[in-house]
């Protein structure tokens, strides 16, 4: 099994087929026709949690024209995009919140 294929079966669980520009991306740190070992899945997913997931979670979830709709899930996506940051060890830019630190102990 290749990169692509491994990949590509996960995103159709979320109902989003990648495009050509998002492979372009992956392939920048893995090629998607490289075997499925995990060093080479790490750096899929790395490209997809930097550079890919982040433009379709802040997409329209669904989009209806001339009674052709497309959807997607993209609850799903940002839980998987979570999963993704915590598995890589990465910050969640996504759902990053700003916090408040008292430091009035320090005037």
């Amino acid at each position: 099994m290749t990169v692509r294929e491994y990949i590509t079966g996960k995103m159709k669980s979320l109902n989003l087929a990648l495009t050509e520009a998002d492979w372009s991306d992956i392939g920048r740190s893995v090629s998607p026709d490289a075997t499925d070992s995990e060093e080479n899945v790490r750096k899929a997913f790395t490209a997809l949690a930097t550079s890919v997931l982040p433009f379709y979670v802040r997409q329209a979830k669904e989009v209806t024209e001339n009674g052709f709709r497309v959807a997607f899930n993209a609850d799903g996506m940002l839980v998987f995009y979570r999963w993704l940051c915590d598995y890589l060890g990465m910050d969640d830019a996504l759902g990053a919140v700003s916090t408040i630190k008292d430091v009035s102990d320090m005037w």
